[in-house]
């Protein structure tokens, strides 16, 4: 069996799940290959155990196309197929602060919160807005955040 449409190495893989045999997944072709002679019932168990996974956490959405081919010693079944919709999920950017308290000394200037901050998305390079709220301790008229 093969992914034979819109295939991405980099992402796309079959997987068996079974015992009953060792089957190869060929990255470059995205074929799953069965071998050895067995009967029809442990062929038919194992085709039904096949599970297609991505990786990537922002996967390449075109449709894939999985053909099924059997061969019985001496020629190879016609091909059937189906399709796998791949289905994007929105990952969440993540905020990573690099300190964990400021001190402050009443009537200072104004203290960087902090200057390491990191920030990523690992589906987005652009982000639409960000906010930061004193969400503990806040007192109205005293304290303030500046840019």
């Amino acid at each position: 069996m093969s992914i034979s449409a819109n295939y991405t190495s980099s992402e796309d893989s079959l997987y068996y799940g079974g015992a009953t045999f060792a089957p190869v997944f060929d990255l470059a072709s995205g074929t799953l290959r069965f071998s050895g002679g067995a009967p029809l019932a442990d062929y038919v168990a194992a085709l039904r155990d096949v599970r297609y996974k991505n990786t990537s956490d922002n996967p390449v959405t075109d449709e894939r196309t999985i053909t099924f081919v059997v061969n019985d010693g001496n020629s190879d079944s016609d091909g059937e197929s189906l399709n796998v919709a791949v289905t994007p999920i929105n990952d969440p950017p993540v905020v990573t602060l690099s300190v964990a308290n400021v001190a402050y000394t009443e009537a200072a200037g104004p203290v960087v919160l902090d200057n390491g901050i990191v920030i990523s998305d690992i589906d987005n390079t652009e982000l639409q807005d960000a906010f930061i709220r004193i969400s503990g301790g806040y007192v109205q008229g005293q304290d303030t955040l500046i840019y």
